[in-house]
Formats: structure tokens, C-alpha cells, sequence
């Protein structure tokens, strides 16, 4: 096995990281996660046992962290509350998989990459791929876990820089009425996100969110 580091201005956006590594893969099946995610010791083998003629991504799952801090378990519902364990997993369309456990089929990788690196997150590339025909699967056994301890500083800069560059792509071909629609609802936003991902939790982890709410709420705001 062998492996090559990539020197990245330090402004690189998240999207362009991720850029780089997927153009660099080799494999029949490339696997990607990030720095804030602890992998299980089987995660590659769970990600291998879901290999399937015909199907082009596979999605592990991503569960809170155990750090015991509820800033970090906020910080875990704001960044990957969509993603949880706890969301119902389908075969129909696009299902809900992030990029911090996620397997690519190396045919698809070109495309994947090219979104990324125009700026497409992975809601985006996964509806695209899907309305090209390209199939999905979860794998709810591919485990990572959020394992950050966050400085809250530090960490809304993150949010504010990450969720600009979202909101641009998203709103990309926009029309300006739509684009003042969206700013006038900006300060309600929060509100709606944090109440759209009470809905989607499971009973399991509800006490968790409702402990952590208010720090997710401030980092959705962020």
C-alpha cells in the first residue's frame, strides 16, 4: 500500500479538497471520508461487502460522537444531522449519504469530481447521479463516527465559509426575485432547519438533540 499528500492553499474550500482526492483514485471502488470522522476498524470491509453488480455509490452512516460535550454533539447535528443513522434509507432516487463515508464506483469518479470541483456538494451530485440513472445503496453496518472536539470560534467560521459556498451554488442560476425570497427568509432559517431535523430523528436519539438544540440551533444560525 502507498499513499501521496497533496499541498493545498490554505483557503482551499472543502469542495476542492475532496476534488483532489478523488481525481487521484485508482481502485476499482474509492472510498472518502474526512479528518473530523473516526472510522470503524471494519468500515472498509463493510463498504467492500456491499459491492453489488450495478451499483454505483455506497453510503456508509455517520453517528454522534461520545466526546460528552453537548457543543460537540450540536455541532454533530448541524453538520450531519441529514446523514445520521437515524434517516429512512431508500433505494428510491438519491438516498441520504455524505461524503465523510461514502464508496465510489471508479467509473463514475471523473463526474463526481468534476461537480465537486465546480462547487457541487454531495445532496447535489448524489440527485444528479440519480437522475442519470446511477444506483445507490446503504450500508448501515459502514460505520464513522464524528469524533470532534470543537473550538465554537473556530468552528462557526467553518459553518459561515462552508454554508456561503453552498448557498451560492444552490442559488446559481437563480432568478433575482428568488434570490431576495430566500435572503428575506434568512432569519427564520435556523428555526425551520432545526425543526425539519426534530422530524427526522429517531427515538433513540432524540434525547441527545434535544440536550444539544440549543448549540445546534446557534450553529445553524452561524
Amino acid at each position: 500500500m502507498g499513499g501521496q499528500i497533496h499541498s493545498l492553499p490554505v483557503e482551499s474550500t472543502q469542495q476542492q479538497l475532496r476534488a483532489v482526492a478523488l481525481a487521484d483514485g485508482q481502485a476499482d471502488w474509492v472510498a472518502l471520508t474526512e479528518d473530523s470522522a473516526v472510522v470503524a476498524p471494519d468500515w472498509v470491509v463493510r463498504l467492500a461487502q456491499a459491492v453489488q453488480p450495478g451499483i454505483d455509490v455506497i453510503g456508509g452512516v455517520i453517528e454522534p460522537p461520545i466526546t460528552g460535550r453537548l457543543r460537540d454533539l450540536g455541532a454533530y447535528w448541524a453538520e450531519y444531522g441529514w446523514y445520521g443513522r437515524h434517516r429512512r434509507r431508500t433505494l428510491a432516487g438519491a438516498p441520504p449519504i455524505t461524503m465523510s463515508s461514502v464508496a465510489y464506483r471508479t467509473a463514475i469518479l471523473g463526474r463526481v469530481a468534476s461537480w465537486t470541483t465546480q462547487g457541487h456538494w454531495e445532496d447535489s451530485i448524489h440527485s444528479l447521479l440519480a437522475d442519470l440513472g446511477h444506483q445507490f445503496v446503504v450500508c448501515g453496518r459502514a460505520v464513522v463516527r464524528h469524533q470532534e472536539r470543537i473550538e465554537v470560534s473556530a468552528f462557526v467560521r467553518d459553518r459561515w465559509r462552508h454554508g456561503r459556498d453552498y448557498t451560492r451554488r444552490r442559488l446559481a442560476g437563480h432568478p433575482w426575485h428568488g434570490r431576495h425570497l430566500h435572503a428575506l427568509a434568512t432569519p427564520i432559517l435556523p428555526l425551520l432547519l432545526l425543526a425539519r431535523l426534530a422530524s427526522r430523528t429517531g427515538r433513540a436519539d432524540r434525547p441527545g438533540f434535544i440536550a444539544a438544540a440549543p448549540w445546534t440551533l446557534l450553529f445553524l444560525a452561524a
